[in-house]
């Protein structure tokens, strides 16, 4: 048990260390004891080219244009009989 309270002791002396030469890098006097978050990773892109392709031309911006204007124009007789 003496040896796990060493390593414990070394671990924690490394990790002020660490955050000593931290603050000294970037230039604060006073030692600030950070924690580390798990970083937020975005979905991966789909795999199949295919796939790609087909959301590609989902989001290009002139074919949602279209897409909307073709959608007014079948809307349009319906809203001019209300």
């Amino acid at each position: 048990m003496s040896e796990a309270k060493l390593l414990l002791i070394r671990a924690q002396n490394t990790l002020q260390e660490a955050y000593a030469e931290l603050a000294r890098a970037m230039g604060i006097e006073k030692i600030i004891e950070y924690q580390v978050q798990e970083e937020v990773v975005p979905p991966s892109p789909p795999t199949s080219p295919a796939d790609l392709v087909a959301q590609a031309v989902a989001n290009r911006p002139e074919l949602a244009s279209v897409r909307l204007s073709r959608d007014a124009a079948y809307n349009l007789p319906r809203l001019r009989r209300t």
